[in-house]
């Protein structure tokens, strides 16, 4: 895992009764190949949140084709605000 990010209504301030929060994890890489196949295994970390949580678990590689395809989410994500970030020099697989 290389950063955790919250975007959407929620990182903008503009939230209202019954918004989720969107949360990008930003991955080296990852051995399933569909980002959605991937969302249980974040979304149980989270499942104690006191509101809704949307995971969004993508690779960079995903999330460089995204932006390039104007996709909303991959610069709207990235462009949330930062939660965590892998240190510089770690090399963890996620």
């Amino acid at each position: 895992m290389l950063e955790v990010r919250l975007f959407g209504s929620l990182a903008r301030r503009e939230a209202v009764p019954g918004s989720d929060a969107d949360v990008l994890v930003v991955l080296r890489q990852h051995p399933l190949p569909r980002w959605f196949d991937r969302i249980p295994e974040f979304a149980a970390a989270l499942a104690g949140a006191d509101l809704p949580v949307e995971v969004f678990p993508y690779t960079l590689d995903e999330l460089d084709r995204l932006g390039g395809e104007g996709s909303g989410i991959g610069d709207q994500a990235r462009r949330g605000l930062l939660l965590a970030q892998k240190a510089a020099g770690d090399t963890g697989a996620h």
